[in-house]
C-alpha cells in the first residue's frame, strides 16, 4: 500500500520533457497528491483542475462514450497554467500540466509512458473507505 506522503515524490518523477505540475486524483475529483505548482496546501488551482477533469471524464463516460467507438483514453485542455495532460489509471486519474509550447503528440506520447509506469504503482492505492 502507498501510503499518502510518498504521493508527491512519487508525481515528481514524472517531471520531465516540459512537465512543470502534476496531480493524482481520484473519479470523484479528490486529490490524493500534487507535485510542482501545484503542491502547496490548499492549492485552489489544484482543487479546480480536479473538479473540472472529474465532470469532464464523468461527463464522456456517462454520455459520450455512447457516441464515440470505446472509452476515453486522454483529456487535453489549454488553460492558464499551460497545456494539461490527463489519462484514467484504474480508479485514479493522473493530469501533468506542461509549458504552453508542449505539442499535442509531446503530451500524448509523455502521458502514455506515465501511464506504463504508474499503472502497476497505482493499484497498490488504498481505495477510499466509505463510511
Amino acid at each position: 500500500m502507498l501510503k499518502a506522503k510518498v504521493i508527491p515524490r512519487l508525481l515528481e518523477q514524472v517531471h520531465v520533457d516540459g512537465v512543470e505540475a502534476s496531480l493524482l486524483m481520484r473519479d470523484d475529483g479528490s486529490l490524493m497528491g500534487t507535485a510542482g505548482p501545484l503542491a502547496h496546501e490548499k492549492s485552489k488551482e489544484a482543487q479546480v483542475l480536479a473538479a473540472i477533469l472529474s465532470n469532464i471524464w464523468s461527463d464522456y463516460e456517462n454520455a459520450g462514450a455512447q457516441l464515440h467507438s470505446g472509452p476515453l483514453k486522454t483529456v487535453m485542455m489549454d488553460c492558464e497554467l499551460g497545456n494539461l495532460g490527463s489519462v484514467r489509471i484504474g480508479n485514479q486519474y493522473i493530469a501533468a500540466v506542461y509549458g504552453k509550447s508542449a505539442t499535442t503528440e509531446a503530451i500524448k506520447a509523455q502521458l502514455e509512458r506515465l501511464f506504463s509506469n504508474l499503472d502497476p504503482i497505482t493499484k497498490t492505492l488504498e481505495p477510499a473507505r466509505t463510511m
